[in-house]
């Protein structure tokens, strides 16, 4: 998922996005994406395309104002004590 977190940053950076909607695209991305395993360099490579893609999808989908582009994810933590 380093490839999403890249054009994320870049989408940031070029003001595309807000700084907390890298992190939405990221984890975004990673509860997309179904597990393969990765054997070749052609492997790794389709992964990278895929995450890039995806990305690129989600800011997109920002640019248009569509307020389910991103699925959030809230962490709730227990407390044990």
């Amino acid at each position: 998922m380093n490839a999403a977190n890249e054009v994320a940053n870049a989408a940031f950076r070029n003001k595309q996005i807000s700084f907390l909607q890298i992190e939405d695209i990221v984890i975004s991305a990673v509860h997309t994406v179904a597990y393969q395993a990765v054997n070749t360099v052609q492997d790794l490579i389709d992964a990278d395309r895929w995450g890039r893609d995806f990305a690129y999808q989600q800011i997109q989908r920002s640019k248009t104002n569509d307020s389910s582009f991103i699925y959030r994810i809230t962490f709730h933590h227990r407390n044990d004590s």
